[in-house]
């Protein structure tokens, strides 16, 4: 698909949606300024470094247009986890709210947030959040004050038609919320554009859990935004599990003295499928502090990327920053490209970074085998061992085995499966 043939789309299903397109989610001005600067902006091309793994071509079919269908309801939804004990539940269905799937919205927990006037100030790399901003119908928009759980289900169902997830979030300064939040779907050829974006105030604390488990031919496209004030954290623990085309932008700004984050994240790819991570974080006041733990398995022929870069600004005096990429490669035709980075414009920082891709370890290989176990059995526990380092980051139990669960299903790992029982 050529720029002009999708540029004359995205204008055609634009204008074709509009009439629909809530101003209270995004107001029209908005929208339209989206639209006119990803038309600017155009699609990223092979030169474009940001871009160079990410897999585009399912663009070429998608619909852009947001799905038509009305709310599906409870009956017909997809099975859902069980709901964590005394959290706040919203279900969106095609990026909509379906509120009998939902809970009833406590509004000593969360508040609900204005319209912004989003679209412009997007850049180039984020720039399909911009298609989110054009077309999105619905939005997890709160303030939230005092301590709870959100969880945030967005399904994407077998309907005509794209699905835009909207998270805006700002953190009262101390409030303390855990973030669930769940992308899975039934329609194999769907196109999803996701936006969140969190902003913590002072002494604010968010753990964050993402899990997506699109079908395995959907497109999904997100890009994250996190901003911190001084002393607040962010613990995220992201896991990339379906989807064919995936692509992530994660941005985030630790502005505050003392802010930190905590990043762990892991892809699995197997088939032809792709998954590209941009991940940038930025130093940008005193005694901040960043740690990124990445992995990835590729298996067959597909293709998984991370780049990484942390940049520590002039005013970051004493800024801590710690990156660690890791990749496995299954099969003569995969691929990991892992790509650390770090842009240090200030003395008295510490940060280190380290990037490694391989097959799995045969010395510990070796010793399973010396022990016992078969060639195929001990491939399946150093393989879990590699991805649980991950997600043991999740620190509710009930939480933490879905995510266990969904894993092993992806992996085919029957000794795994084994240890979890």
């Amino acid at each position: 698909m050529s720029a002009p043939d999708f540029i004359h789309r995205l204008r055609e299903d634009f204008d074709a949606a509009a009439a629909r397109l809530p101003a209270a989610v995004v107001p029209a001005a908005a929208r339209r300024a989206a639209v006119d600067r990803l038309v600017a902006l155009g699609l990223p091309g092979l030169r474009d470094d940001a871009w160079r793994y990410a897999d585009l071509r399912p663009l070429r079919s998608a619909a852009l247009r947001p799905a038509a269908n009305e709310v599906l309801t409870a009956g017909t939804l997809p099975a859902l986890p069980a709901a964590i004990a005394g959290s706040q539940r919203l279900v969106f269905v095609d990026g909509r709210l379906d509120a009998a799937a939902s809970t009833p919205v406590d509004d000593t927990l969360l508040r609900p947030l204005g319209a912004p006037a989003a679209g412009a100030e997007r850049s180039g790399e984020t720039r399909f959040a911009l298609l989110n901003d054009a077309f999105a119908l619905d939005a997890a928009r709160f303030a939230v004050h005092g301590d709870g759980v959100l969880e945030l289900v967005f399904v994407a169902s077998d309907a005509a038609g794209a699905s835009y997830p909207r998270v805006q979030l700002e953190l009262a300064p101390g409030a303390r919320l855990t973030l669930v939040e769940r992308h899975v779907g039934t329609g194999a050829a769907t196109l999803s554009s996701a936006v969140a974006e969190l902003a913590l105030g002072r002494d604010a604390l968010c753990r964050w859990y993402r899990l997506q488990d699109l079908a395995g031919d959907a497109t999904h496209l997100e890009a994250l935004r996190a901003r911190l004030d001084a002393g607040a954290t962010l613990e995220a623990v992201m896991l990339q599990l379906g989807g064919g085309a995936v692509r992530t932008t994660f941005d985030c700004d630790l502005y505050g003295r003392g802010a930190s984050l905590q990043l762990h994240a892991a892809s699995l790819a197997g088939g032809a499928r792709t998954q590209d991570g941009a991940i940038t974080v930025r130093h940008l006041a005193p005694e901040t502090r960043s740690q990124q733990e990445l992995r990835a398995i590729a298996s067959g022929r597909a293709g998984i990327a991370f780049r990484s870069a942390v940049c520590v600004g002039r005013d970051a005096t004493g800024a801590d920053s710690r990156q660690s990429l890791k990749g496995l490669i299954g099969g003569d035709g995969a691929e990991v490209n892992l790509r650390p980075e770090l842009e240090i414009d200030v003395d008295s920082v510490r940060a280190s970074h380290g990037a490694t891709t391989g097959a799995i370890d045969e010395g510990m290989l070796f010793y399973l085998l010396s022990r016992g176990l078969d060639r195929d059995t001990a491939r399946q526990l150093l393989e879990w061992a590699f991805i649980e380092a991950v997600i043991g980051g999740v620190g509710d139990g009930a939480l933490r085995r879905e995510f266990e669960e969904r894993t092993v299903a992806h992996l085919g790992n029957r000794a795994a499966l084994e240890v979890l029982a």
